[in-house]
């Protein structure tokens, strides 16, 4: 994540927060990766529904409202609303990787034992998708979030969080 100087409170510290928050959670993806052939079927059934869970209720809500609001900011920076195209397609590979992971996740639930061409599959899925999470968190607080936090005023700042906020409120 974004290197602080020293005793340097960051006007984005709520956004670096909730990426901080998401990244730790994001660690459950490639241990339930490590666990398929170790573990009882039950806990990597139980360890993939809480990754669907985390996906699906807090990282994806998670990426939409970065992609409504901090994205058109940081394109308008950059010239182009369109310099922000390879993070909306980070977006797309996440929800690609979750519907796979959920199939998986059905074919794990309707069978006793997992085949070696599902273990693969779901291993596949997991590792990726804690890849393209990590490397996207990674790129958006790193570029973007420290790109506004210098070319942004104090209020402008402000008005661009207070929008975050609204808009994480209204998903819930």
């Amino acid at each position: 994540m974004r290197h602080k100087k020293r005793g340097h409170m960051s006007k984005f510290e709520q956004i670096d927060e909730m990426h901080k928050t998401l990244l730790s959670k994001v660690n459950s993806l490639s241990s339930t990766a490590d666990s398929i052939g170790i573990s009882p079927l039950g806990d990597i059934r139980d360890g993939v529904d809480d990754c669907i869970r985390f996906l699906a209720n807090e990282l994806i809500p998670f990426c939409e409202v970065s992609h409504a609001v901090l994205y058109p900011v940081v394109g308008e920076m950059f010239g182009s609303l369109s310099a922000t195209n390879t993070m909306s397609h980070d977006i797309v590979e996440i929800r690609h990787l979750t519907t796979e992971l959920e199939k998986l996740h059905h074919i794990l639930n309707s069978n006793d034992e997992i085949n070696t061409f599902e273990a693969n599959r779901l291993r596949a899925a997991l590792y990726g998708l804690h890849a393209v999470v990590t490397l996207h968190l990674t790129k958006e607080s790193e570029v973007y979030v420290s790109m506004l936090e210098k070319r942004l005023t104090n209020e402008e700042i402000q008005e661009l969080l207070d929008r975050v906020n609204h808009a994480l409120s209204a998903l819930k």
